[in-house]
């Protein structure tokens, strides 16, 4: 696989410095992410900036999709549709992929304490982040690739 100079020191970073635990999943610490980054010019406050911002942003987006969600209710109660199966959805394109906000009226979950008796929640819902774009196609393939071949498919 040709990987490119940044991607390849990335990948180097991030093998030397994450940890295998008891489930086969790695991590990275947050300080080592944070020490990467800065060799790159990425600063701590420059992070925190975005972050805090980002905070705000999907707060924002939260309260507009709770917006939506209601109209989206009312509007399925005048038409004699079943309210509960109302979505509020915004969505935000950004610079290397999507940010997508998306609440259900409300969805049943099963009560792992009690069986057989169900929860109801509302507003059900949470924040996507999809960054596809941000991939080298070129890693996508061939992981995928290698995966067949492990998978024997």
């Amino acid at each position: 696989m040709e990987l490119n100079a940044k991607t390849k020191e990335a990948y180097e970073f991030i093998k030397a410095n994450s940890t295998k635990n008891e489930n086969g999943s790695y991590t990275v610490k947050q300080s080592d992410y944070l020490k990467f980054m800065d060799g790159q010019g990425v600063t701590k406050q420059i992070l925190e900036s975005v972050r805090d911002n980002n905070t705000a942003w999907n707060n924002g987006m939260y309260l507009k999709a709770a917006d939506a969600l209601k109209e989206n209710i009312e509007a399925a109660k005048k038409a004699g549709e079943d309210a509960t199966k109302a979505t509020g959805v915004v969505t935000t394109n950004v610079y290397n992929g999507q940010i997508k906000m998306k609440l259900q009226a409300s969805k049943t979950f099963p009560n792992p304490s009690k069986p057989g008796v169900n929860v109801v929640k509302t507003a059900v819902g949470g924040l996507t982040i999809e960054q596809n774009r941000s991939l080298d196609q070129s890693i996508l393939t061939e992981t995928e690739e290698d995966i067949k071949k492990l998978l024997g498919l």
